[in-house]
């Protein structure tokens, strides 16, 4: 068992002593995205007040690299505390928790090193020296760029892997594609179906879940249901941004992870969490979609009826004997 592993099994004994979880523990975990943000700022300041020093050769430590050292340290040790509660008691699919791991890795060093910086800022306020104001110019601005390598992890967890990528790729700037569609794939994944002028077929390396030959279907995917979620969902959940790591746009990729992480349950609407989150007694926190108008009734009643037929891309042709 790995640190990780031990770390995450640990918190989920102490938060699941009820269902839901206790709301000190709630309340600590959504603290994180409050949090996170002075640590980043704070430390970036202490690194380039210090940077600042050693180009003009003075010897003497900035008092305000100190101060924003030492506020920096303590929120950046709280925003981690935070954040780890916080991957630990919400539920992530496979596809992310790579990402989500690596994310509370880099900022809890970066806490770490935001620490070791404090300390060794109140060593130079009793003992200043030059070896160690290196040391601590160091520290420092290793800490600040993991503070925003972290933020930068984060928010491509909550906005997606291309949401800095994409305005500077838009610009004419060669920026690598992150996102869950390579490159290469773009082609593919933009072809239109014959006859059926601006519907796109987004395609995937995934096999098509079509029902079998001969199935009636009162509901079509590619003309009914993918015009919703188009208008509706795709600007957070399509090819530019997979918010959550969910795309709908393509929808072999709703069903690419284990069974427990599906949004869609085919054959069950009411077990399903895409139908409870365009529900449209859903709170403001969980809504989908988060802002405008919710789905009408006549739209949420045709993607519970496509769902509850199999939630279906198609239909299998018939084999020709």
């Amino acid at each position: 068992m790995n640190a990780a592993t031990l770390s995450n099994s640990l918190l989920l004994v102490l938060t699941s002593v009820r269902e839901p979880n206790p709301p000190l523990v709630d309340l600590a975990a959504r603290l994180h995205p409050v949090l996170v943000h002075f640590p980043i700022a704070l430390l970036f300041v202490a690194a380039g007040s210090e940077c600042l020093r050693l180009i003009r050769r003075n010897t003497k430590v900035s008092p305000v690299s100190i101060a924003c050292c030492l506020i920096g340290a303590a929120s950046a040790a709280a925003a981690a505390g935070s954040g780890w509660i916080n991957a630990a008691t919400q539920i992530h699919d496979s596809s992310q928790q790579q990402a989500v791991d690596l994310h509370r890795w880099v900022g809890l060093a970066a806490a770490a090193l935001g620490v070791l910086g404090a300390s060794l800022a109140i060593a130079l306020r009793r003992n200043p020296g030059r070896r160690v104001s290196l040391i601590y110019a160091a520290v420092l601005t290793l800490a600040a760029a993991g503070s925003g390598v972290a933020g930068h992890l984060g928010g491509s967890l909550v906005y997606g892997e291309d949401y800095l990528a994409d305005p500077l790729r838009r610009l004419g700037v060669p920026v690598p594609t992150f996102g869950s569609v390579k490159a290469e794939d773009s082609a593919s994944a933009s072809k239109t179906l014959p006859g059926e002028k601006g519907v796109r077929n987004v395609t995937s390396q995934r096999p098509r879940r079509d029902a079998p030959a001969g199935t009636v279907l009162s509901v079509d995917w590619q003309t009914q249901i993918r015009p919703i979620f188009e208008t509706r969902c795709f600007s957070c959940h399509g090819e530019a941004k997979q918010r959550g790591r969910l795309r709908l746009d393509i929808l072999a990729e709703v069903f690419a992870e284990e069974e427990q992480f599906w949004c869609i349950r085919p054959g069950d609407p009411d077990q399903s969490e895409l139908m409870f989150r365009i529900a449209p007694d859903t709170d403001a926190e969980h809504r989908m979609p988060p802002k405008g108008d919710r789905l009408s009734e006549a739209q949420s009643t045709m993607i519970a009826t496509w769902i509850r037929e199999g939630a279906w891309e198609g239909v299998a042709k018939a084999e020709q004997k």
